[in-house]
Formats: structure tokens, C-alpha cells, sequence
């Protein structure tokens, strides 16, 4: 009241206390066909105190699409205050969309009977063009085994003539064609064709 004043000072410390947070772009967990290519679809992050830190996530681990398998993609950030948040997107890929072979070839446990020398036009579906490079080393092959079974036994009546294996891709009707040749030494055998994929199927 007669004009005298007293002043101090408060000091005041603002702190960041809040954790930036990550947001993973696309689906987690997601899938991929083996063989494709895999593009990360990446992740955002922000902080109340910095902002936008989508420029500064650290990502780690690989996706490998010609080995089938789950892979795991870590996404990791920090804000200037020391602050973190991670993380994780599971990649499976899987094999491809094998579901047996097609007319004139049947399944096991058939038996499928034709003149040695002939072709046989093994056709099977992968689910979409998965382009010509599907087998594995040394696929396909085939043994001779006992013809000894009770299994029954069907005629191949599409053959081919061919004079030596082939693959070829079909995409108006989504499916693969192995001419398989036969040996005209083979007449009276029975024989095992197996198929090994790229992905290990």
C-alpha cells in the first residue's frame, strides 16, 4: 500500500515425458508368394514434443521370398529427449499354390498308364504366373519303381509327341504344362515322376 515491492523467480522446466509412437503402414502380420518381390510398406511416427519423426525410424531385419518362412521387420525410433518406441511387422512367405496335377494326369495313389516313348503333358496351377524358373536343381526326376500294386490304374488318353521335356505357362487357363518325355526303353516299367519346387513343395 505505500509502493514497496518484492519480486522472485520460479523456475520452470518443461520436460518431454511422452514416448513418440510408431503406426505400421499396411497389414501386420501380412503375407507374400514366394519368388515375388517384397516392398515394405513402410511405417509413420510422431511426437507431441517433435513432431513428425517418420524420417528418423530405423529399420531392421531383411524379408528373403525365395526361401519360405516368417520373417520379422523391426521399426525402431527415438525423440530428441531419449524417448523410444518399436515396432514389429511378421512377413510370412509362403509356398506356392500347389493343389495337384490336372487332367490327363491323375493324383496318387493312381496309376497313370501310357506308351513308353510318348509325352505326358503334366498340368498343375501355382495360383498366377510364377514364371518359368519354379523347379528346384535336378527337378524333375524320375525312378523306377515295383509296378506291383493294388492301386488302380488309368489310361492317359492326351499324349504328346515331343523329343524332349518342356515347361510352359498357360494364362488364360492359370496353368503350368511339364511335357514330360518318356523313354522307349521304359516299355514295361513303371516309373515315379516327382516334382520339386523352388519353394522346397
Amino acid at each position: 500500500a505505500n509502493g514497496f515491492t518484492s519480486e522472485t523467480t520460479r523456475v520452470v522446466t518443461v520436460e518431454d515425458t511422452v514416448a513418440p509412437v510408431i503406426t505400421l503402414n499396411g497389414a501386420n502380420p501380412m503375407s507374400v508368394g514366394f519368388g515375388t518381390v517384397f516392398t515394405d510398406p513402410g511405417a509413420t511416427a510422431s511426437d507431441g514434443c517433435a513432431g513428425n519423426l517418420t524420417s528418423a525410424i530405423v529399420v531392421t531385419g531383411s524379408v528373403d521370398t525365395n526361401t519360405v518362412g516368417f520373417y520379422a521387420l523391426t521399426y525402431t525410433v527415438s525423440d530428441p529427449s531419449g524417448h523410444s518406441d518399436t515396432k514389429v511387422r511378421t512377413v510370412e512367405v509362403s509356398p506356392y499354390n500347389f493343389t495337384g496335377f490336372f487332367a490327363p494326369i491323375e493324383n496318387p495313389p493312381t496309376f497313370n498308364e501310357m506308351k513308353a516313348g510318348q509325352a505326358a503333358p503334366v498340368k498343375f496351377s501355382l495360383g498366377g504366373n510364377q514364371g518359368l524358373n519354379i523347379f528346384a536343381a535336378g527337378s524333375p526326376s524320375s525312378v523306377q519303381i515295383s509296378c506291383s500294386t493294388s492301386d488302380p490304374i488309368a489310361n492317359v488318353e492326351e499324349t504328346e509327341t515331343a523329343g524332349q521335356s518342356s515347361l510352359s505357362y498357360d494364362s488364360a487357363s492359370d496353368r503350368y504344362k511339364y511335357t514330360w518325355k518318356t523313354e522307349t526303353s521304359w516299355k514295361n516299367t513303371c516309373r515315379q515322376l516327382t516334382v520339386t519346387l523352388r519353394d522346397g513343395t
